[in-house]
């Protein structure tokens, strides 16, 4: 089955409808509005868990996440210091680490290959958030931007384009309709079109607010046939990871002594836990990927 761009319906998303409500399965989550204002709801707190931290349990495998008080997987959020290199990362699952121990996502590894060279780098920040679409990551974005200042440089690694925020009156907070949803939302009768525009107009936004603050700007996704169809749009900042919707990758190879075998006695090297995000071998390829086309695009 296919659209009249002639792209796949069926089969096309690496993430089917997972994480809409991630976060609410494990523990009583705050509410947060996007402009990273006052969090409305007590945090839970069970005895075996630190404050701002999660367990999460797939089959048989835990994994532990510790969150800053935004629901974020990195450190505490704080007015950035204008004398530091300061660099944001941003995007949904993949780069949260859905499923996987902590430090294994690709904006660590970049984090750490950028601090190898730069030690004037400052803190570790990442808007990563299950479930996200490209909406809702360009307004985190800004919303940080708003609250803390603007950073130096934005890396984001984005999801496929058929995700949308809306407001949902009875949970009093945002969240993500999806193209391909099973559930019935009366929201939700949307064509593909609509949502490809939304994302378009998300990413427009977020190059304009960059030119204009002069922050140097990465943007790529995980999804063939979104970067497919975004690489042929003509947007500044975006670097396509793939060459054609079929999935033939650029990514760069990694090597195997000094790149693989460090790792080999680690957990989820091909899969993460839940069997359905990358593990760590695949993070580690976007890592070096957009680490090394960072460097011959110019952003560091």
């Amino acid at each position: 089955m296919k659209n009249e761009m002639g792209l796949p319906i069926l089969e096309r998303f690496f993430v089917k409808n997972i994480s809409t409500n991630f976060l609410n399965e494990y523990s009583n989550t705050p509410k947060i509005d996007p402009s990273y204002g006052e969090i409305k709801k007590e945090r839970f707190s069970p005895s075996d868990l630190k404050e701002y931290s999660l367990m999460s349990h797939y089959d048989k495998n835990k994994i532990y996440y510790k969150l800053n008080k935004h629901g974020h997987r990195c450190e505490e959020f704080e007015t950035l210091n204008k004398n530091k290199t300061n660099i944001l990362f941003a995007g949904c699952s993949v780069t949260f680490g859905e499923a996987l121990p902590e430090g294994y996502t690709w904006d660590n590894h970049v984090y750490n290959k950028i601090k190898k060279i730069n030690s004037n780098i400052g803190p570790f920040h990442s808007l990563g958030y299950p479930g996200n679409g490209t909406d809702h990551i360009v307004d985190n974005i800004i919303g940080y931007c708003n609250n803390f200042g603007n950073p130096n440089i934005i890396y984001v690694l984005l999801p496929d384009y058929g995700r949308m925020k809306y407001w949902d009156s009875n949970l009093q907070s945002f969240e993500t309709i999806y193209s391909n949803s099973e559930i019935d939302y009366s929201l939700n009768q949307k064509d593909l079109h609509d949502f490809l525009l939304e994302c378009v107009r998300s990413i427009q936004r977020l190059e304009y607010y960059c030119t204009i603050n002069n922050i140097s700007l990465f943007l790529t996704s995980w999804d063939a046939p979104t970067s497919y169809i975004l690489s042929k749009l003509n947007l500044k900042c975006f670097i396509s990871l793939y060459n054609s919707e079929e999935n033939p990758q650029l990514l760069y190879p990694l090597d195997y002594k000094t790149e693989v075998e460090p790792y080999s006695g680690c957990d989820f090297l091909f899969d993460a836990a839940d069997s359905q995000h990358y593990g760590l071998m695949g993070q580690l390829s976007f890592a070096k990927t957009i680490y090394e086309k960072s460097k011959e695009t110019g952003v560091i």
